[in-house]
């Protein structure tokens, strides 16, 4: 018997598939369901932090990385400090920007981190509107859960002008400034 047979390999198909998403939690309509696993501990940030940032210069394929450092009112922790610290998207066709920003009180602190709301090319500048999510906590908020949407705005840093030579100039320097605004998800 000299029957010839192909060997056909063939794939099934798979159903429709939901990537997954980067966007934080909210609490849905059922909070109940939610405590049950995550216990009492959504904690609702909202308010508005500023202060300066400080960027290095930038290194080989990073994207540009920012310090942060200010203080703020963020309900419910009240006024409150933060440092943290922002990357854009370096080296790569399309990326997020993200960064993480720990907020502290008398009571602990809560870190958040955050995703940028779209992709941008690489290199692209700080991108305004963040997506954010409670990581971490300490003290009072070291079960904390949460997240919602950032704004973000920021300032470059001013020099004085310069005269011509031999003219007095003032002297001072107005360092690069943001504000970061928090809104819960509801």
């Amino acid at each position: 018997m000299n029957a010839s047979y192909r060997f056909q390999p063939r794939l099934e198909s798979l159903d429709e598939r939901t990537s997954p998403s980067s966007l934080p939690m909210s609490p849905p309509a059922g909070l109940a369901y939610w405590e049950q696993y995550y216990g009492s501990n959504w904690l609702p940030l909202s308010g508005e932090l500023s202060g300066t940032w400080m960027a290095p210069g930038a290194t080989g394929d990073a994207g540009q990385t920012q310090s942060l450092n200010g203080m703020g009112n963020i309900a419910p922790l009240g006024n409150a400090s933060a440092t943290g610290t922002l990357t854009a998207p370096g080296n790569i066709a399309q990326g997020r920007a993200t960064g993480l920003i720990t907020i502290s009180d008398s009571k602990g602190s809560v870190t958040i981190h955050l995703v940028g709301a779209s992709l941008q090319p690489g290199f692209s500048p700080m991108p305004s509107k963040f997506y954010y999510s409670i990581v971490g906590g300490t003290g009072a908020y070291a079960k904390a859960w949460g997240g919602g949407q950032a704004t973000l705005t920021e300032l470059p840093g001013k020099s004085p002008p310069q005269g011509p030579p031999g003219t007095a100039t003032p002297d001072y320097i107005v360092e690069p400034s943001f504000t970061l605004t928090l809104k819960p998800n509801t």
